[in-house]
């Protein structure tokens, strides 16, 4: 759904006005809007990054990424388990560094954050 907006908005309104939707979202009350948030994540990255070249991608890093990686803290083991599916589902869009520095990164803190 996110991405059939942004699809129908294009890269520069999707930036201006959806991707700053993001975290409000993500700290919803209620476990399903952020359940549903993150599993629209992919989507929407992929999106980012073939219709807003380096600035889209730069966007994945900067919006997308921290969203999966704050609910991979949330209290629901559904929305974890959902946030963890796309972190990997992101990795793939991603350069290999950034992989290593980014998702690597978010993995190592919440595996910290666990103990």
């Amino acid at each position: 759904m996110l991405a059939d907006v942004a699809e129908s908005v294009g890269y520069k309104e999707t930036a201006a006005t959806l991707l700053p939707l993001l975290e409000p979202l993500s700290k919803d009350v209620e476990p399903v809007v952020k359940q549903h948030l993150v599993e629209q994540l992919k989507a929407l990255a992929k999106f980012c990054v073939t219709q807003g070249g380096e600035e889209g991608y730069q966007s994945v890093v900067d919006h997308i990424l921290p969203i999966a990686a704050l609910l991979l803290e949330d209290d629901k083991v559904e929305v974890r388990h959902s946030a963890s599916m796309t972190l990997v589902s992101l990795a793939p869009l991603l350069t290999q560094d950034d992989i290593g520095q980014y998702v690597l990164t978010i993995v190592l803190v919440s595996s910290n954050c666990e103990k």
